[in-house]
């Protein structure tokens, strides 16, 4: 099951459903400081963006209407975020952000470990590790403990028959764009989207790859090459499969803080 925070967001999404109108969805998995999100929506604040292509490829340049989630783990990051979450209520997006949450391939809850001594917290995770700057930083909590977010199970049992309603209702199928970044958790995530089927009911992966070193007890014991031929392996046996895997870090404009949100 679901947890508690993903079940609410579960009928969020499926109540935009009819709302939806063919305009998408897109899953911003590591959020951080919601840069990512803000790009979606107000391209304009951020000019020259590497991600801005592929969402103006996916949705085209009115992208009010997309309908967004975010999953953002750090605590350090949860007041900003609600502040975020209220720009977008306040502009009518059909947006959320999770906070406290970290995508995972189960339910439950975890150890997440901090990285409050770089600017942006890039190297907090689910596992703890040397790249972590923590050294300096007694002021500030070094590890938490967050709830799980099924990621797998939600792209099958929630995206997935919203893409099959709206397929019925219009004869095509939504665009779905996905952003992972989750320092390491990649090596659960990829596998088991590939073996739910999850990963071909998105159109576009976008991902940053790191090194074997930030891989979970959860991953799997292969590179992220190997997970990428044996994706396109299968793919080659099901032509069907419309997902398109690119290898992009977007950190522009990192410190997102310092962009001002368009008046309302």
């Amino acid at each position: 099951m679901l947890v508690a925070a993903a079940g609410m967001l579960a009928g969020y999404t499926l109540s935009t459903a009819q709302q939806l109108n063919g305009k998408g969805i897109y899953l911003d998995v590591g959020t951080n400081l919601g840069v990512q999100l803000r790009k979606l929506y107000d391209p304009q604040q951020f000019p020259g963006a590497p991600v801005l292509p592929i969402f103006d490829t996916a949705f085209g340049k009115q992208r009010s209407g997309v309908c967004a989630i975010g999953v953002e783990a750090n605590l350090h990051h949860t007041h900003y975020l609600q502040t975020v979450n209220a720009y977008f209520q306040q502009r009518g997006y059909q947006a959320v952000i999770l906070t406290e949450v970290a995508a995972s391939v189960r339910d439950g809850a975890a150890s997440f470990f901090l990285d409050a001594g770089s600017p942006v917290e890039w190297g907090a995770s689910l596992t703890k590790g040397g790249w972590q700057k923590n050294k300096n930083s007694s002021e500030f909590k070094v590890e938490a403990h967050v709830q799980l977010f099924n990621l797998p199970a939600f792209v099958e049992g929630i995206v997935r028959p919203i893409l099959q309603q709206e397929y019925v209702a219009t004869g095509r199928l939504p665009p779905v764009v996905m952003k992972l970044d989750v320092e390491g958790e990649e090596y659960a995530l990829f596998p088991a989207l590939m073996l739910s089927g999850g990963l071909c009911d998105i159109s576009v992966l976008f991902l940053e790859a790191h090194g074997e070193a930030f891989r979970s007890a959860d991953g799997v014991n292969m590179t992220m090459q190997q997970m990428e031929e044996s994706f396109a392996r299968m793919r080659k046996a099901n032509p069907h499969c419309r997902v398109q895997v690119q290898n992009l870090d977007d950190e522009s404009f990192y410190g997102g803080k310092a962009i001002p949100f368009p008046a309302v």
